[in-house]
């Protein structure tokens, strides 16, 4: 078996066109990946996904809505 070494290359967010939170979460993605806590996210919650996904019974939640929060 082969592990799988999830990693995050980019990420895509829709802004209304002109928003001000651009460069902000663009900031913050930065930070977060120079602090390790990217990193870190990817270990907690994709390696939980795929161990689910190796037993044949796992249930395998295809909402991926229901794994984030949106903050207004």
């Amino acid at each position: 078996m082969v592990a799988r070494d999830a990693t995050t290359n980019g990420f895509g967010f829709m802004f209304q066109k002109g928003s001000a939170l651009v460069p902000k979460v663009s900031r913050e993605i930065v930070k977060l990946r120079s602090l390790g806590i990217l990193k870190d996210m990817e270990r907690r919650w994709f390696q939980k996904l795929d161990s689910m996904s190796s037993h044949s019974d796992a249930y395998v939640d295809d909402d991926v809505s229901s794994r984030f929060t949106i903050h207004e």
